[in-house]
């Protein structure tokens, strides 16, 4: 992701995500508050540099174990995680508890946005307008009950209720309704510390008009001067792929690259955004004044991890990559779950069905049992391991039936090009014979016929041939990082040959009545033939750099044909 955001030197780290299992996964609805959560993080964090040295251990030690697993089903696969983690302990090894590992992922690269029901915004309104009614009949201490219960929904969730200006400006109209208790019972200190909290929850927006008394405007106003005379700092938010809606505190702010100036020092919360009807993984960022914070999110990272209930992979993908990157962050060596065989719709937890591979920043190991061989590559023994490129993916085997697809189609369109190439050659023939015969012949309406009905097949055999033949590329490519020059060869010889198949159609002769101009519909029909050969061999060539640009299974090939016209269609995420 660019410049990781790490925000504890690697060393404390560690030690935080070595420091005693907590609870079973079972209890791991209790959320922590986030203030006891950083306290713990420095507490743990200082005790571990309090630690002596630890005695000398392999290399493969010096980092704690952090056991991750593919799976659709998080809660079916609970279990077997329990299982191995229990082993991997009993065996000696530091395990990073599964609690543990949830609150240092999330607070150090992402966690979920907030989901709310239509239950809670209303409930939360309801407090809004309760908190008013409270603040008008002076009755302060009622109304910062109510106003407590809408901050703290605010707070956690801001993102989710700023996703919309209407809401964004009620969330900055509650906030200063909490200010307006304060002044009016005198409290200035805590009147302005308020108004503080308000501007980072909701930047760049104003209150609404006649909701709030002159002197909430004044505090507003004097905090927003005081803010704007401060340091200030920059944010830079870059995305993979970039062309991503960038939000913060939920607020829609740009797209990637994005760089906002003159921004508050304080702590902000970033999404990226890279579907119309996805909610990106919220990323804390802190702002500093005089610096520029710059952040670069890899949507395929953050699409590929889960951290509800626990830490986990999305079934499929460059899971490795996503692993060993996790590794390098986290300074910890993931034990990625594997099964051993496709899902086919039930989660197994018997361990036998289940494969492990260990992964270090640079490697990973071959498929392992859960067991000795497991026990033994995290102690730091020998094992068969494949090296793996700095930042780029790593190749994927394809499955039997896909190649078995891909091969199968793609001889099915050399067949559909041979036949269409057989059927233009007899076309030409019967189209001769259709010429030297006489109006007055016995046979001519025959021969004018035999000369017609070969046109269709001829058309649709060389479309199909270049609509297989391109399927069939698209399965059995090899994988490579990036688009390989031969691609871009191809690429280049597919727009030519499309090209010269566009500048035939102009010369085309005109066939206005078959029965008058014989000659010229003819060759108008060969010429059309020609051109649709042209076109359906363009179609492969072009595929073999998209197939690289856009991935496999993300754009689909269309095609129809008709002696008149011809459609290609390409369609997905461009």
């Amino acid at each position: 992701m660019g410049r990781d955001p790490v925000t504890m030197p690697p060393r404390r780290l560690s030690a935080l995500l070595a420091r005693e299992p907590s609870p079973s996964l079972r209890a791991m609805k209790h959320r922590v508050p986030t203030r006891t959560l950083l306290v713990a993080l420095t507490l743990c964090a200082s005790r571990a540099l309090a630690q002596p040295a630890a005695i000398a251990q392999p290399a493969s030690l010096a980092q704690p174990v952090w056991v991750v697993a593919e799976t659709p089903d998080a809660e079916a696969t609970a279990p077997l995680l329990e299982r191995t983690e229990r082993a991997l302990r009993d065996a000696g090894l530091t395990v990073v508890a599964n609690e543990r590992a949830r609150e240092a992922f999330e607070a150090t690269l992402s966690r979920p946005p907030q989901e709310l029901s239509q239950r809670q915004i209303d409930e939360w309104a309801a407090r809004s307008t309760s908190a008013v009614r409270n603040l008008a009949r002076a009755d302060y201490d009622a109304a910062r009950v109510d106003l407590e219960q809408t901050q703290r929904l605010a707070v956690s969730a801001v993102e989710e209720l700023n996703r919309e200006a209407t809401r964004a400006r009620q969330v900055l109209d509650n906030c200063l309704f909490f200010v307006r208790a304060f002044v009016e019972t005198e409290d200035f200190d805590r009147a302005e510390t308020q108004t503080r909290e308000c501007r980072m929850l909701v930047p760049r927006i104003e209150p609404s008009t006649f909701r709030h008394t002159p002197e909430v405007r004044d505090v507003l106003a004097r905090v927003d001067g005081e803010i704007a005379r401060g340091p200030r700092g920059s944010l830079r938010v870059e995305s993979a792929p970039p062309g991503c809606a960038v939000r913060l505190n939920g607020m829609p702010s740009g797209s990637t690259p994005f760089v906002l100036d003159d921004v508050a020092p304080g702590s902000y919360r970033v999404q990226v955004e890279c579907g119309a009807d996805e909610r990106g993984r919220v990323h804390p960022v802190e702002v500093r004044g005089g610096e520029t914070t710059s952040v670069t999110i890899d949507a395929a990272f953050d699409q590929a991890f889960l951290s509800r209930p626990y830490v986990h992979l999305r079934a499929g993908g460059r899971n490795l990559d996503h692993a060993r990157r996790l590794a390098r962050i986290m300074n910890v060596t993931v034990v990625v779950l594997e099964p051993a065989r496709p899902f086919d719709g039930a989660v197994s937890d018997d361990a036998s069905d289940w494969r492990a591979r260990v992964v270090r920043p640079g490697e990973a190991s071959e498929p392992l049992t859960l067991g000795p061989a497991l026990v033994a590559s995290l102690r730091g023994a020998p094992a068969p391991v494949e090296t793996l490129r700095d930042e780029g993916p790593r190749p994927q085997r394809r499955r039997a039936w896909q190649l078995g697809v891909g091969f199968g189609a793609a001889a099915l369109g050399v067949g559909a090009y041979v036949g269409g190439a057989l059927m233009h050659s007899a076309r030409g023939v019967r189209g001769d014979q259709y010429l030297a015969a006489a109006v007055t012949d016995p046979d001519f309406g025959d021969r004018q016929t035999r000369w017609r009905e070969l046109g269709a097949p001829t058309h649709l055999l060389a479309f199909g041939g270049g609509v297989l033949l391109s399927t069939g590329l698209a399965f059995v490519l090899p994988e490579r990082d990036g688009v390989p020059w031969w691609a871009w060869v191809s690429g280049g010889l597919g727009l030519v040959t499309a090209g010269v198949a566009v500048a035939l159609v102009p010369g085309m002769s005109e066939c206005e009545n078959v029965a008058v101009d014989r000659e010229a519909c003819v060759e108008r029909g060969q010429a059309g033939q020609r051109v649709s050969f042209l076109a359906s061999a363009a179609l492969p060539l072009l595929t073999v750099p998209l197939t690289y640009l856009f991935g496999r299974g993300r754009v689909d090939v269309a095609a129809s044909a008709s002696p008149e016209h011809a459609v290609l269609t390409l369609r997905g995420a461009f």
